[in-house]
């Protein structure tokens, strides 16, 4: 079982491939409080084995990465 969170959809590329400059939705980044709160409930289910950061934005700009 795997589960994929897009955990922010800012992005600092311009990709030509990319919907990223011309998407709608409001640009955020999920807070450490539900990025903890989803790998908790997650951590307890049986069988599962894939936890993905995927989306629209640039993973590594969100500032969980970083904070020590």
């Amino acid at each position: 079982m795997q589960l994929q969170v897009e955990n922010i959809n800012v992005c600092n590329a311009r990709c030509v491939f990319c919907p990223y400059p011309t998407m709608k939705r409001k640009h955020t980044v999920m807070s450490l409080e539900l990025h903890r709160k989803i790998v908790d409930e997650v951590a307890t289910i049986p069988r599962f084995d894939q936890f993905t950061i995927t989306g629209l934005g640039e993973p590594f700009l969100d500032p969980i990465w970083w904070r020590r």
